[in-house]
């Protein structure tokens, strides 16, 4: 369904922070906006205008209500911060990436009240394990940062490749992939989480930004090639056990933008978009798919739905307007369109 048609249901439907959508294939109810404890929930990092602040806004995935401006409601109307880069939840711990202010803002996961700040040079994106939080920073020589969960104060740093970006956590080492940022790389960084030092840098392909795991424990990197003019963007599958390549495989042309992926609930496909269509890569395959899952143009992410299976797209509108997420059955069928923050660019469920 085209963005044109969406906007139209987006209009109509969400007038207000808590809906009922017509067009939800199941049957689902706002039921007075009142949650369950069995309800799941997508919370969405927008980045707000340029030179402007952002916001988090949650959506009911069972009821299909609406909240935006969570942090700001939880804060007396102070705003999150300047570009959400991205979110990451821990158990009851919630932490705002904010790459424009150079800080991380921790809340409370439940209430969303603040709870401390955190200055990070360029922060980008964050995983943890246990009571360790890490922190991808940098736009040229970068760094990942560990911080002390319990406290919120970084306790160690390492250094990385350049622009640093998405990072993942298989085992005992975390992967780190290293976009270039202003610059150039074409490489992922293997640190150890016992020494918390680099085993080993893993030359992969022009600008990699964004890493899966798959259900066989297959490490896939997504080498963007953004703005390269050489080289054209490509899935590359790795074994973690010695780090050999098992695949690489070209998922479009030189100079076409594909920047992010996901995984879908299985773990046996890769979900990915370029300017005009979603496509699924079976992890069985050699060849890019030759034929799009959805048509939808406008896209700045992607994420899946652990439990439902569900493929939600992150529509930037025009990067000043406020924007949707548009929801689809793992089939491509779609569901409907939440009308959230200004430039949404991805979420995390819970």
């Amino acid at each position: 369904m085209k963005k044109s048609i969406l906007i139209l249901f987006a209009g109509t439907l969400f007038l207000g922070s808590c809906t009922k959508d017509q067009n939800n294939d199941d049957d689902s109810t706002c039921n007075d906006c009142i949650s369950s404890t069995d309800d799941s929930f997508l919370y969405v990092s927008n980045e707000g205008p340029f030179g402007g602040t952002g916001s988090i806004s949650k959506i009911n995935l069972s009821t299909n209500s609406i909240e935006n401006a969570l942090y700001a409601d939880a804060n007396a109307d102070i705003p999150v911060g300047s570009v959400v880069q991205s979110l990451h939840l821990s158990e009851n711990k919630g932490y705002a990436i904010l790459n424009g202010g150079n800080e991380v803002a921790a809340f409370n996961g439940n209430s969303f009240e603040n709870n401390a700040i955190i200055s990070v040079n360029y922060p980008r994106y964050m995983t943890s394990l246990n009571n360790d939080g890490f922190i991808t920073s940098g736009n040229s020589a970068g760094k990942v940062y560990k911080i002390d969960l319990s406290t919120n104060k970084i306790t160690d740093s390492v250094e990385v490749g350049h622009g640093p970006e998405q990072l993942l956590i298989s085992g005992e080492q975390l992967i780190i992939t290293n976009s270039g940022g202003w610059g150039s790389d074409s490489t992922i960084s293997i640190i150890n989480l016992a020494t918390f030092e680099v085993d080993t840098n893993i030359t992969i392909g022009s600008k990699p930004t964004d890493l899966v795991e798959d259900k066989n424990g297959m490490i896939w990197v997504l080498s963007s090639a953004q703005y390269d003019g050489d080289n054209a963007p490509k899935l590359v599958q790795l074994d973690p056990s010695n780090w050999s390549v098992l695949k690489s495989i070209e998922i479009g042309t030189v100079d076409e933008l594909i920047k992010k992926i996901a995984l879908n609930s299985k773990g046996d496909e890769i979900i990915y978009y370029n300017a005009t269509d979603v496509y699924v890569l079976d992890i069985s395959d050699n060849n890019a798919p030759s034929n799009s899952l959805i048509n939808e143009d406008g896209l700045y992410g992607v994420e899946v739905d652990p439990l439902s299976g569900d493929i939600f797209l992150f529509d930037k509108i025009d990067y000043t307007s406020t924007g949707f997420v548009h929801r689809y059955t793992s089939a491509g069928v779609f569901k409907t369109t939440y009308d959230v923050g200004v430039l949404p660019n991805g979420g995390v469920f819970k």
